[in-house]
């Protein structure tokens, strides 16, 4: 986390402001509501958190593959009860099956290490969306401090790949919202 944030915040910060839904546009639109807003943003800054996020996975699987993930069947269980256990982690390790640990540790390992393809062929890609999302959501939720870490990659994962009908949807849901 204390790693890739300064490269989303630098890569951020080099990205065109002022299209679509940005605070820039936003700001003008306040300040000339008759100027044209601009539909589109351009394709290199989304390509950019596109690529990153199958590298960072893709490195991540690589990681795990040299080390006892791939020998040590119960690795995601073992971390389960180290200092980041939460009463969510604790629960869940207490009840479900010992199998499922390992079942859980092979999927991360196979969607961490094909990360390239799942999100490079259209018709995986939901299916990597929401195995990510779910799978962020499972690390936040079991291991206390990453919360933040997973907050972060849920936000990339859906502001890359999900379906712009999604965003633009959630965006008019936004704005119906009753102001403070």
């Amino acid at each position: 986390m204390s790693k890739l944030a300064p490269v989303i915040a630098l890569a951020l910060c080099l990205s065109p402001s002022g299209a679509r839904y940005s605070v820039d546009a936003w700001r003008q639109a306040r300040r000339d509501p008759s100027a044209p807003r601009p539909e589109l943003v351009s394709g290199g800054c989304v390509l950019f958190f596109q690529v990153l996020l199958p590298v960072f996975y893709f490195a991540s699987g690589l990681a795990k593959a040299r080390g006892d993930w791939r020998t040590h069947p119960y690795v995601l269980w073992t971390h389960l009860h180290d200092s980041y256990q939460t009463t969510v982690s604790w629960f869940i390790a207490n009840h479900a099956p010992t199998w499922m640990w390992t079942v859980t540790q092979r999927a991360v390992l196979v969607f961490e290490c094909g990360a390239p393809l799942w999100f490079a062929l259209p018709w995986t890609r939901p299916f990597a969306l929401a195995f990510g999302v779910g799978m962020h959501l499972m690390i936040g939720l079991m291991f206390g401090p990453v919360i933040w870490f997973s907050l972060l990659m849920m936000t990339l994962l859906v502001a890359s790949y999900a379906p712009e009908r999604w965003l633009t949807r959630a965006l008019q849901l936004g704005r119906r919202l009753p102001p403070r």
